[in-house]
């Protein structure tokens, strides 16, 4: 059964269009995919009752964000973004199908992160900084962002090896 309304949340290249359910009154919510005039369901089939579009790439790789953690939906298939210890925040996928996001420890400690094919990438801070942010990666894996100290705050680009 189709929602009764939806709400697009990006648009790519393919002239696919990513969208979510409006929140049903128990909060949950569905992510679709639109493409050649068939909306999909980016949850069936999986153990997800419960999901938020975030992102979407030309590749067709959607971002998606549940209660139990994110995952990328590429084709059919879900694939967790676990990072052992951390409590995940994913908000950006670039053409490659690499995401970027925020991890935090049981201490509140925030690190940025890069995930590549089911492999992360930690971006510590700079002593004595706070608040990181992520606001990007491009599709060379850089992730860009931010972080306090005493003010202003400073913007960084992050990059790693692999």
């Amino acid at each position: 059964m189709l929602p009764a309304f939806v709400r697009a949340v990006a648009l790519n290249n393919r002239g696919q269009v990513l969208a979510n359910s409006v929140p049903a009154a128990d909060g949950s919510q569905v992510p679709y995919l639109w493409q050649n005039g068939r909306l999909r369901n980016l949850l069936a089939g999986t153990t997800h009752t419960s999901g938020t579009a975030v992102a979407l790439n030309d590749a067709g790789d959607v971002l998606i964000t549940t209660r139990k953690g994110p995952f990328v939906w590429h084709h059919g298939t879900a694939t967790a973004i676990d990072i052992a210890g951390y409590a995940v925040t994913a908000s950006f996928v670039n053409g490659r199908g690499d995401v970027a996001g925020t991890v935090s420890d049981a201490d509140g400690v925030v690190q940025g992160f890069r995930w590549r094919a089911g492999q992360a990438v930690r971006y510590p801070l700079p002593a004595g900084t706070s608040n990181l942010t992520v606001n990007g990666i491009d599709d060379r894996g850089r992730i860009v962002g931010g972080y306090s100290t005493a003010p202003p705050p400073r913007q960084v680009v992050f990059r790693a090896a692999g």
